[in-house]
């Protein structure tokens, strides 16, 4: 792997690359690191390589001309042009593992207020950042990349599980690590790690990489790769995924049973039911939204009302008489006459005793015609509703 890197402060360069991993794959040949001065390529005395920007502002921009003509002298066979700027792509484990596949890499390390948009355009081919901040130039982002590329080579790292199980490859946050001494200040290794059970152990730094990756970044477990216990455990923790009240929903609007209120904007729309297991029970709407983990939403429960199902068959038997339905499979039964204080205005009041199946006994009203109603007005005329 070849690095080349155009900065203005080549000094810069000199200590960091020397330690650790870095300079061992140096020392190795593993990948080769060279760093090009871009004021070497200026035309004056002073090594101008800044000037102001058109149409004024704050802050000095970097010249183009030194800049392509370093790219020109130094810059062969090289796929990838990287530009340090803030305005860049957001530098991730995905893209280091996209970069760690080409052969050579460039770097430009912009400076000062900025690069000449020129150099953008007509030199960079993938503008990088490394997060939301601005830094006084480009050559720390720049080592940031190469020291990211480089733990991915194969043979730069001694163990390659290691390099797998980083923190984000997997797309969660490392467990917690603990080395000798088993016991420090009062602080203890959790058991576990000392029990020498493999899949215990297993086990536990797979649900310490949850709970520390929904504690510091819940936002990576929407793309992670997770089993049924991953989920089961998390919900445990009170993570539900994003679309997870959305999933299984029908599409609006949802016709309720009762007639709407003004709470209910903020509640969850739920299908009607397909089946009751008898008419006239409670509804299955607040189970349907206690699976949907809408506890504190769940609508009321209908409650079993005698008096509603007679009121029923009593307005099929109107609209029969009107000519507006057919005949129902059976005349009503006779029931209580219903309190004016409670439910609805009572429409009809059957008198004398034997109310309980009159009809059948033939000591009560058998027809419409035979219900004495008690808001018939003068005249004679029975409003029927």
């Amino acid at each position: 792997m070849r690095f080349h890197v155009l900065t203005l402060f080549p000094e810069a360069f000199a200590q960091p690359l020397q330690f650790s991993i870095v300079a061992r794959a140096v020392q190795r040949g593993q990948i080769n690191i060279d760093v090009a001065d871009i004021r070497d390529y200026t035309h004056d005395a002073h090594g101008t390589a800044d000037d102001y920007q058109f149409g004024g502002g704050h802050g000095m921009v970097m010249k183009p001309e030194p800049v392509f003509e370093a790219a020109e002298a130094t810059l062969s066979g090289y796929d990838a042009v990287i530009l340090t700027t803030p305005q860049g792509e957001l530098l991730t484990q995905k893209l280091v593992e996209e970069l760690a596949s080409s052969p050579a890499i460039a770097i430009i390390c912009g400076h000062y207020a900025g690069v000449d948009e020129r150099i953008a355009e007509g030199l960079a081919t993938r503008p990088v950042s490394i997060g939301d901040y601005v830094l006084t130039g480009g050559e720390l982002p720049a080592m940031i990349i190469i020291d990211a590329v480089t733990r991915l080579l194969p043979g730069v790292v001694g163990s390659p599980e290691s390099v797998a199980g980083d923190s984000i490859t997997t797309g969660l946050l490392q467990h917690p690590l603990y080395t000798r001494p088993a016991e420090f200040r009062g602080m203890t290794v959790p058991e576990v790690l000392l029990s020498g059970h493999h899949a215990e152990i297993d086990r536990w730094r797979r649900r310490k990489s949850l709970e520390r990756t929904l504690e510091h970044r819940p936002d990576l477990l929407s793309t992670a790769s997770l089993t049924n216990d991953d989920r089961r455990y998390l919900a445990g923790l009170g993570y539900a995924p994003p679309d997870a009240g959305q999933r299984h929903l029908p599409p609006a609007p949802v016709r309720l049973f009762r007639p709407r209120r003004g709470q209910d904007d903020h509640r969850l729309p739920l299908p009607r039911p397909r089946r009751r297991a008898r008419r006239g029970l409670c509804s299955r709407l607040p189970l349907r939204q206690l699976q949907h983990g809408h506890a504190d939403g769940a609508l009321p429960p209908r409650t079993r009302d005698p008096a509603h199902h007679h009121r029923r068959r009593l307005r099929r038997l109107r609209r029969h008489h009107q000519g507006l339905s057919p005949r129902p499979r059976r005349l009503p039964r006779a029931r209580k006459p219903l309190r004016a204080d409670r439910r609805c205005p009572p429409a009809f009041a059957f008198p004398g005793p034997g109310r309980g199946h009159a009809h059948r006994r033939g000591r009560g009203p058998t027809t419409l015609k035979d219900i004495p109603f008690q808001n018939a007005p003068a005249g004679g005329a029975q409003t029927l509703y």
